[in-house]
């Protein structure tokens, strides 16, 4: 479809995409934060460190394979819409400063770095992921 389209109509197709996963990463991250809260009761935000975590090999994974195979449309609409919406720098932030205004400053440090520090790993694994399956793929045949 978005092949008979114009580059402002394909723009116009990316964004609506880009809009559903917005919609969608939102919700998910709702109900995760919700179901964390209610297994984890302690004031370390864990749902939220395991969101990010997950996401950052996600979109790595993604960029690393999937997207190499999928239409732009898709790719925004997982990418920056789900994935996106799943994941905030601006909740870690907050959690951190949440954490440091409560005087917990050895949590806001822990999280923060395993945030930042784990993310760019798991982001670097999740790339490295996906091109590997890329690449047995391009052995095989």
């Amino acid at each position: 479809m978005t092949e008979k389209l114009n580059g402002e109509g394909r723009k116009k197709v990316n964004t609506l995409f880009v809009g559903v996963g917005g919609a969608l990463g939102a919700v998910m991250r709702y109900l995760i934060d919700l179901a964390g809260n209610w297994i984890w009761p302690f004031s370390f935000p864990l749902a939220t460190l395991v969101i990010n975590l997950s996401g950052c090999f996600a979109l790595g994974w993604l960029n690393g394979y999937v997207f190499k195979h999928l239409p732009v449309k898709f790719q925004a609409g997982i990418g920056a819409g789900i994935i996106g919406a799943l994941t905030t720098f601006s909740t870690l932030s907050v959690d951190v400063v949440r954490m440091i205004e409560s005087g917990d400053l050895g949590a806001a440090l822990i999280d923060f770095l395993i945030s930042s520090i784990g993310g760019l790993i798991c982001s670097a694994l999740g790339y490295q992921f996906g091109s590997g399956i890329e690449e047995r793929k391009r052995m095989r045949k």
